[in-house]
């Protein structure tokens, strides 16, 4: 039994995706999630995707996409998951500003890529 991991967080690379859609599938028990992270990195374009891996192997995945704000449009913002313009309670959508003061004043609903549609 192992108690103690060795546990990397890095940048995904090209190598990862298979692995990826394939940790993803299994978390979500569909290729829903898995694909849509697919569709994300070809069409959504800057992505931050960050990979769990335990001893060589990726065990999670996690992924920052664009999204906009529909009140200001030139606002470069990015989102981890859907829970703003989808059904979801509103405690659960959180913010957190890069720099402080970014999102002073700002409101509006936070709109996410069209492939979120497709979930």
């Amino acid at each position: 039994m192992r108690l103690m991991s060795d546990m990397l967080i890095r940048a995904e690379i090209d190598n990862d995706r298979d692995d990826v859609h394939a940790v993803n599938a299994s978390a979500f028990g569909t290729p829903i999630e898995a694909d849509l992270v697919d569709v994300l990195r070809e069409q959504a374009p800057p992505i931050v995707s960050l990979v769990a891996e335990d001893l060589g192997e990726i065990v999670g995945q996690i992924m920052f996409s664009p999204v906009s704000l529909a009140s200001d449009a030139d606002l470069k913002i990015m989102g981890l998951g859907p829970n703003s313009e989808f059904e979801a309670p509103e405690e659960v959508f959180m913010v957190m500003e890069p720099h402080q003061g970014v999102l002073n004043g700002k409101t509006g609903k936070v709109k996410y890529h069209a492939a979120f549609g497709n979930i």
